[in-house]
């Protein structure tokens, strides 16, 4: 929350609404419950949420910085011109439709275009994106000619990783993601990466505010 009071202006408030942890908090939920496809979509948009969160924080503060500390001063965390580059850069990345991982690459101050070196980071996006547009699948027990169709390249990835498990053959691609150990590397991958991009954030107090804010 943030006020805003002088002689000139009635007192105001502005309440900035982090949507990352509470998305996180669901996906917790789905955690506990060994929901893997459910993890998978939720952790992955807490990292979408990231970035939005702090677009809206750096647009209230932006005008109207403010004091963190009792000893504090509001004058003294005006947004640097590191901090308005990086808003500039989310909003062009928004309008623009970028990627998520594009987006926590602004964030991180790397180039966008060069992605961010997580292998783990990677594949949870790409899980997701394979969740959210699934494609036609179908198997045959044909001893003959036994072909399965429509399974992604990812399912043989999180399976070398021992995350997920074994399917029946009327089982659709999915249902193997839904083991413990997979849920698990789902938050434990996507803290890592919020974790990873808020310390790369321009070191100042309205960095470590916003940190405080998702906590």
């Amino acid at each position: 929350m943030f006020t805003n009071r002088s002689r000139k202006v009635p007192p105001q408030s502005v309440f900035v609404h982090c949507h990352a942890p509470a998305i996180f908090e669901r996906g917790n939920v789905a955690f506990r419950a060994e929901q893997g496809v459910v993890c998978a979509l939720l952790y992955a948009t807490a990292l979408e949420s990231l970035s939005h969160d702090l677009v809206a924080f750096y647009d209230q503060i932006k005008y109207r910085p403010i004091a963190y500390y009792p000893e504090d001063h509001a004058a003294n965390n005006y947004m640097t011109d590191e901090e308005t580059a990086l808003l500039g850069g989310l909003k062009f990345a928004e309008k623009k439709r970028m990627s998520v991982l594009k987006k926590l690459a602004i964030m991180r101050g790397q180039d966008p275009e060069k992605g961010i070196d997580d292998p783990d980071l990677n594949l949870l996006i790409l899980t997701r994106n394979r969740i959210a547009h699934l494609e036609p699948e179908a198997t045959s027990l044909d001893a003959e000619s036994s072909t399965v169709g429509g399974r992604p390249d990812v399912l043989s990835e999180l399976s070398d990783k021992g995350l997920t498990r074994s399917l029946m053959h009327n089982e659709g691609w999915i249902e193997a993601l839904e083991t413990p150990e997979f849920c698990a590397w789902c938050k434990s991958t996507a803290r890592a990466a919020i974790k990873d991009t808020l310390v790369k954030l321009p070191k100042t107090f309205n960095s470590v505010a916003f940190g405080r804010m998702l906590r």
